[in-house]
């Protein structure tokens, strides 16, 4: 064997490697929940509505709240707990095929001044919450979480 053939077969040993198991299938991710903890009840009292608004595809900037029919489907609302968590819960999940998961939680009445989780839970302009895809398919449905503190979220997929 030349050299050539010997790093194409190497190269492919490679791809089967990192792709080809149930970890994942190189197509999606699928969201099944995300959760919050620690939300400031003076801010974000128990039975606080918000909506899990996402962009549905990144290279056109579709976002959840960009039409009706999706920022008022239900299947996109959730109610702060007593415990100051709030937990959205999808099935079937959200699948995400774009290369990140970008996001933001807010208002259904449109308050996003003050009523708005990303990287920060103030509506103080923390950013879109921006996370990578893992690709890990119907087989491995992922949780993403962020913890509060003080201001700051900070955002896992799990």
């Amino acid at each position: 064997m030349n050299f050539t053939k010997i790093a194409g077969l190497l190269a492919l040993v490679a791809l089967i490697a990192g792709c080809g198991n149930a970890l994942h299938n190189g197509t999606e991710m699928d969201v099944s929940s995300v959760v919050v903890t620690g939300l400031p009840t003076a801010t974000y009292p128990p039975g606080t509505a918000m909506v899990f608004s996402y962009c549905m595809n990144v290279s056109s900037d579709l976002w959840v709240h960009s039409t009706t029919t999706d920022f008022t489907n239900a299947k996109y609302t959730a109610s702060v707990a007593a415990n100051g968590s709030l937990t959205y819960t999808f099935s079937p999940p959200v699948i995400i095929t774009d290369p990140i998961l970008k996001f933001l939680l807010i208002d259904p009445g449109t308050n996003w001044s003050s009523m708005k989780i990303d990287k920060k839970v103030g509506g103080k302009n923390g950013g879109d919450v921006i996370l990578d895809n893992n690709w890990g398919g119907v087989a491995n449905p992922v949780t993403v979480k962020g913890v509060v503190s003080g201001d700051n979220v900070t955002w896992t997929i799990e």
